[in-house]
């Protein structure tokens, strides 16, 4: 297998002209990988998640941030000496809309510039990918510590129009965002970001989701905060 270097694409993306980093091929035996995450013992995730988490082990974990610290020290062209956080892994066990068929709401991992994200996707099924997007109220594509309270603010305003409205119609995404760029889910790939970019997975509504590591939509999760 050629260097992680070698296998790390950057692109940018939005108006923000934010970037954001594609790893191929990040493990040399998925499989084993996929049969570690199925004899996890797995629990609810925050209501940010819509589904099951369990801790990533150890020789797996290390590997993944190995993969991640090169993808950002390209994306910050800086050079890093470690990542703080903690890797999961992932399984959504609900659908994409609520009861009344709006899209669930893009979303920030946090507003800290410093954090980043990363996905690698382990599932070959139509469950995978992840959207980012720009909020049509505001124009913003990041969420940044200055931009957060006129964020909310705008956000609450649209969430109570909603309420009282019935003329926003379903959408395959929320209707006060549009997609800017897309994550596809290539088997054994990463995407790293900034995880104040906002984003969403790609939850197919037309398929069934499977519970099951080895079926539904697995993936490693990150949150890491780079030290200099």
């Amino acid at each position: 297998m050629t260097a992680i270097e070698d296998r790390i694409l950057i692109k940018t993306i939005g108006r923000e002209q934010n970037r954001i980093a594609f790893v191929r091929d990040v493990f040399e035996e998925p499989e084993r990988v996929i049969a570690l995450a199925s004899a996890a013992k797995y629990a609810a995730a925050s209501k940010a998640y819509p589904g099951v988490r369990a801790p990533v082990d150890k020789d797996v974990a290390v590997l993944v941030k190995s993969a991640i610290l090169a993808a950002v020290r390209a994306l910050l062209a800086a050079e890093i000496s470690e990542l703080a956080g903690g890797l999961h892994y992932s399984i959504v066990t609900q659908p994409p809309f609520d009861r009344r068929g709006i899209a669930r709401m893009p979303h920030t991992d946090g507003s800290t510039g410093a954090l980043m994200a990363a996905v690698l996707y382990l599932n070959r099924g139509p469950h995978g990918g992840t959207g980012f997007f720009r909020h049509r109220g505001t124009g913003f594509e990041r969420i940044t510590d200055d931009r957060k309270p006129f964020y909310d603010t705008v956000v609450k305003l649209e969430q109570a129009q909603r309420v009282r409205s019935t003329s926003i119609a379903p959408d395959l995404h929320h209707p006060c965002y549009t997609r800017i760029a897309t994550a596809k889910p290539v088997f054994n790939s990463m995407v790293v970001y900034p995880g104040a970019i906002l984003h969403s997975g790609d939850i197919d509504r037309t398929a069934p989701i499977p519970l099951d590591a080895r079926n539904g939509r697995l993936t490693i999760n990150a949150f890491l905060t780079p030290a200099l």
